[in-house]
């Protein structure tokens, strides 16, 4: 009866509603991550892919039965983890917190654009872009901070931190193609942007910085390159973007240079 009622809502009624959820589980999750680890990482996944489900519903087909559903998922679980990392006070976690229903809220709503650009043109398309392109970063920043400070091995780092970019990396070039199966192309793509960022852990697994700069320094190149297969995505790959992108690169670069402490 419950999920009859949910149903019968608008769809952003329903957004709203899994909003909120997601809310509801981010607190739960808190208190059961400690206690339970990947279970409750398991279990919140499954959790949060039925409330993304009903919440979407409608249209979805074929591969957007994964690519609809990564994004918002590990925002949630992202911004999760991440909060794990700040210190336990109500200042520093209660804006987390509040951004968990807003990004949900918004991330749906760029999602829902998708499901439907697949099927039918749409105009605010690209503006779905430009706000998967953000979200895409934050949640891989998210992800890789909680990764790096868990201070794994060489070996068990490029693992988990391939699991974090292959899903993210798939579901943003799969809304420029928004096809029913991923292309021969997206796969390319994702298998070198995956063994770019396993050699980039490898340089700065024995580098000494800290895990905000070399989380950043990470991001940095992952802007980079998702920006620089955007534009081919879109076929406006040229020189000045190139040279936009490497400048920002460059910079960061050396910032990460100027800030290691070889000391102690």
């Amino acid at each position: 009866m419950a999920i009859t009622k949910l149903v019968s809502l608008t769809k952003r009624q329903r957004f709203i509603f899994a909003s909120i959820s997601a809310f509801g589980l981010s607190l739960i999750f808190a208190s059961s991550l400690t206690q339970f680890g990947p279970i409750a990482i398991i279990v919140g996944v499954i959790a949060l892919y039925v409330i993304i489900y009903l919440a979407i519903l409608e249209n979805i087909s074929g591969i957007k039965y994964l690519t609809l559903f990564i994004l918002p998922i590990l925002f949630i679980l992202g911004s999760n983890l991440f909060i794990q990392l700040l210190p336990e006070r109500k200042l520093f976690r209660y804006p987390m917190y509040a951004l968990i229903p807003l990004g949900t809220y918004i991330i749906l709503l760029t999602e829902n654009i998708f499901n439907v650009a697949a099927v039918r043109t749409i105009q605010l398309l690209r503006a779905a872009h430009a706000v998967s392109y953000l979200a895409t970063l934050i949640t891989a920043f998210f992800l890789l901070s909680f990764i790096i400070s868990m201070h794994y091995s060489v070996l068990f780092s490029s693992i988990w931190i391939t699991v974090i970019i292959i899903p993210l990396t798939l579901q943003f070039l799969w809304t420029f193609d928004l096809t029913p199966k991923i292309t021969r192309r997206t796969l390319l793509f994702i298998l070198i942007l995956s063994l770019v960022f396993i050699q980039i852990n490898l340089f700065i697994h024995f580098y000494p910085q800290s895990i905000a700069m070399t989380t950043l320094f990470m991001v940095s190149v992952y802007y980079v390159t998702l920006g620089i297969m955007q534009h081919f995505y879109e076929k406006k790959l040229t020189r000045k973007p190139i040279l936009e992108y490497s400048i920002v690169a460059i910079i960061v670069f050396i910032i990460m240079i100027v800030t290691t402490s070889w000391h102690g």
